[in-house]
């Protein structure tokens, strides 16, 4: 990476957590809120760092940046998840410069999702580096990186039929439901968990089958609360489940 003048260090990795070898039980032991990630950028920083940006998602948690090797963001990664690096080594997705960028490519164009060819995951890319560069985290490579893997998923979109069918967890639930309750009057839907899919899923339930007699619950009441509010559907206590 040095031949290249991108960062001082000489490597660029990929340090991360996803569904292909964690449980959900162990990717939620390693998700970062944004409030977070801004601390774990902070702290990366401190040690000069010169480029970073985190994805977390409900399905891989990754940090992409640059250091001479990965102990450090490694190290980091644990501190603010409260996990031992034991853990992290057991389930640890770790690449090199370019495995790392392919990777990066593979998962903005929906390769390495839970439902093949998902169009949700480039949005989540770019949202992740919204939030380095406010965070002054980014440089010039990440930026181009980055812009790239969002100009090959829309070409993957654009000219294959991976993205014909069910495009994402939630797309994929809901299509299920309309199978199954294309003969039901006023059909009652229990959602549980108001996450990223949860929310994207009760939307998507209303606007595409016209069902609004949905029961949402979560771990946090105040949360399926918030949401049933928002779409005017009822929220019902986890404990009363």
């Amino acid at each position: 990476m040095k031949h290249f003048q991108v960062s001082q260090f000489a490597n660029f990795f990929l340090v991360g957590i996803d569904h292909s070898r964690a449980g959900i039980d162990v990717r939620e032991k390693f998700s970062l809120s944004e409030a977070q990630i801004c601390h774990l950028i902070f702290d990366y920083k401190q040690l000069g760092g010169d480029g970073m940006f985190i994805i977390s998602t409900c399905n891989r948690t990754e940090i992409y940046g640059f250091r001479n090797c990965p102990r450090d963001m490694i190290s980091l990664f644990c501190k603010h998840t409260g996990n031992s690096h034991e853990l992290f080594y057991r389930y640890q997705n770790i690449k090199q410069n370019r495995e790392a960028m392919e990777h990066l490519f593979r998962v903005g164009a929906g390769l390495e999702s839970k439902i093949l060819g998902d169009f949700e995951i480039i949005g989540q890319i770019k949202k992740a580096f919204a939030l380095a560069k406010e965070q002054n985290a980014h440089n010039a490579f990440l930026e181009r990186l980055v812009n790239m893997a969002a100009q090959t998923s829309k070409r993957v979109k654009n000219e294959t039929q991976l993205s014909s069918g069910a495009a994402s967890v939630a797309f994929a639930a809901v299509q299920t439901i309309k199978e199954y309750v294309v003969n039901t009057p006023d059909p009652n839907v229990l959602l549980l968990g108001t996450g990223k899919i949860g929310r994207t899923a009760c939307e998507n339930l209303i606007n595409q089958t016209g069902i609004r007699n949905i029961t949402l619950v979560n771990r946090t009441d105040e949360k399926a609360r918030e949401l049933a509010e928002r779409y005017q559907t009822a929220p019902l206590s986890y404990h009363k489940l």
